[in-house]
């Protein structure tokens, strides 16, 4: 279990948390919602260790991170960027299952933004880790291209179940790939809701998000 405690945050005079909980449990997927500047990223960043914070986080050890901008290495190709997170998997065979086989010695500038999205994802699933967080993993793509890369995330989670913890603002999204929604206002939870029927949980989350 990931246990968030009495976390506290801030940034000058903007104070983002204070004396903040949350426990996630393994292999969920949470989805987490809120106004821009409410504290989603700041709080993948504290599970991270990317930023300074007071506080406690038990359950998380170097996890995987997806940006909200692709950080493919450049100078790697497709199939280098994986084994350069996890030279044990066969990443080959991981490529093939996504449709990627062809460009696995193909550069990150040479592929459109879908396809690098989805090398993104797959790299953090190849990361041995059992936790990932992920910073709005599906934006800036057309609606086709996000429908197949989430139904992707959700036959890779399949098989390797790990925790995944993800930012978005789109509550589609969120009842489509999460076990849980939580969104936050004032670094607050203002609704925390395990999704049983998806409709419902839409319309719920709806209300919620309208009303903010």
């Amino acid at each position: 279990m990931i246990e968030l405690k009495n976390l506290s945050k801030s940034y000058g005079d903007k104070i983002i948390y204070t004396n903040f909980n949350l426990k996630i449990e393994d292999g969920e997927t949470v989805a987490i919602l809120g106004n821009s500047g409410c504290g989603k990223t700041t709080l993948l960043n504290i599970m991270a260790n990317l930023t300074d914070f007071n506080g406690e986080v038990i359950g998380i050890d170097n996890p995987s991170f997806v940006f909200a901008e692709d950080r493919l290495l450049p100078h790697k190709t497709v199939k280098e960027n994986l084994l350069f997170v996890n030279k044990v998997k066969d990443v080959s065979y991981m490529l093939e299952k996504v449709g990627l086989k062809e460009y696995e010695n193909a550069y990150p500038k040479e592929l459109s933004t879908g396809m690098a999205r989805r090398v993104s994802v797959l790299r953090a699933f190849c990361y041995d880790s059992s936790v990932m967080l992920l910073d709005e993993p599906f934006r800036n793509l057309d609606l086709a291209l996000k429908y197949k890369l989430m139904d992707f995330f959700l036959e890779l989670k399949k098989v390797d179940k790990k925790t995944a913890i993800f930012v978005t603002h789109d509550p589609d999204e969120a009842v489509y790939i999460a076990d849980r929604v939580i969104v936050l206002e004032d670094g607050n939870v203002v609704f925390d809701e395990r999704i049983k029927d998806r409709e419902e949980s839409f319309n719920n989350l709806k209300k919620i998000l309208i009303k903010k």
